[in-house]
């Protein structure tokens, strides 16, 4: 599938990656108290897609092994478009068996959806493929059946909601708040890039810092960027102070440290 395409339906695949615990799904396997992961999975993961066939060959009957195969049909770049266009009516086809599991079933749902509507902004490359695929409605089926799951905040992203609609949807949100957080960074950079609101960018990476970001580089370039904006886009150091501080204790030997010494200078704070 075009390269273009691939990455960015890169959210997507993330999610899908994300496998929760559910019933029926042969995810993980305890073993002497620790968890191993399915080497269907692990294959997946790093996007060894030959593996990912060999192993579902021989599992092409478990509902995991006939998902996985089916999203390596749509995003390993070496296959052609024909195929990638069979995986996208396959991954449609398991998310409207009501007897697969749910939570591969949701999964399925949503990166059929995220599918469909990329092809359709790209007539270019796909033609009237997936015309007729109601992307739309698929989210929205996701929005009331998951609710509080990861796999409705991704829905809701796709939706390219509203300023208004972000900030009920979080008000609202009845899951762990946790999943809210690729949200908040997601919305933040698209108001840095696109529409230059750095108070409602800024206002999203703290909602996200707070919140709790495990990824250990992610919250550290996030908080960095919490203090840059305030100082440098939104002109108010007063409130940017708090924020180089915490950086300069936790990563006091990180180049971004250095830099924000030198704000910290030039404005004769200490």
């Amino acid at each position: 599938m075009n390269a273009k395409f691939l990455q960015s339906a890169s959210l997507a695949v993330c999610s899908l990656l994300m496998f929760a615990p559910g019933p029926g799904a042969a995810q993980e396997q305890k073993s002497g108290g620790k968890k191993e992961v399915d080497p269907l999975i692990q294959a997946y993961s790093v996007n060894n897609y030959s593996r990912v066939r060999t192993l579902g060959a021989a599992r092409k009957n478990e509902p995991l092994a006939s998902l996985l195969l089916s999203l390596t049909k749509v995003y390993d770049k070496t296959l052609s478009e024909s195929v990638a266009k069979q995986g996208v009516e396959e991954l449609g086809l398991f998310y409207a068996d009501k007897t697969k599991p749910k939570n591969l079933r949701i999964l399925a749902g949503l990166s059929y959806a995220r599918c469909a509507q990329l092809m359709q902004d790209r007539k270019d490359i796909y033609g009237t493929f997936a015309d007729k695929i109601e992307y739309k409605k698929v989210y929205q089926d996701i929005l009331r059946e998951v609710p509080g799951s990861k796999e409705a905040v991704a829905a809701f992203l796709y939706l390219e909601p509203t300023s208004e609609e972000i900030d009920a949807y979080i008000k609202t949100f009845p899951g762990d708040r946790q999943l809210l957080v690729p949200l908040h960074l997601n919305i933040a950079n698209k108001e840095i890039r696109f529409r230059k609101n750095y108070k409602s960018a800024v206002e999203h990476l703290k909602a996200a810092y707070q919140t709790g970001i495990v990824h250990p580089s992610i919250r550290r370039s996030t908080l960095f960027k919490i203090g840059y904006l305030y100082d440098k886009r939104l002109n108010d150091f007063k409130s940017a102070l708090p924020f180089y501080q915490e950086y300069i204790k936790i990563y006091p030997l990180s180049t971004h440290a250095v830099v924000i010494q030198r704000f910290i200078k030039e404005k004769g704070a200490k």
